[in-house]
């Protein structure tokens, strides 16, 4: 994981708390979630990017200094480890 820090950013806008937009997408190293990051990223928001690999996820996404991106190792098949990868960046 890229820092283990809070994830959620609170703007103002006319004087009202505004959440940016958080994604948590698991098979971020390829296809569809690794487009969805970009996308995403591309948007503004803010993006936990999980897969099995960290390798695979920093090669098809980057090396993870764009401060809106973390990188978490996460088999979702692993009962444990889903249950535990969430919480972190959960306020």
């Amino acid at each position: 994981m890229s820092g283990n820090r809070a994830f959620a950013r609170r703007e103002q806008c006319n004087g009202i708390k505004i959440m940016s937009k958080v994604w948590f997408v698991t098979g971020a190293g390829s296809g569809i979630g690794a487009g969805a990051v970009k996308a995403a990223l591309r948007a503004g928001d803010r993006v936990i990017a999980t897969g099995r690999n960290l390798h695979k996820l920093r090669r098809a996404l980057g090396d993870g200094t764009d401060e809106n991106l973390a990188f978490v190792q996460l088999d979702v098949a692993d009962e444990t480890q889903a249950k535990t990868a969430v919480p972190p960046f959960v306020l």
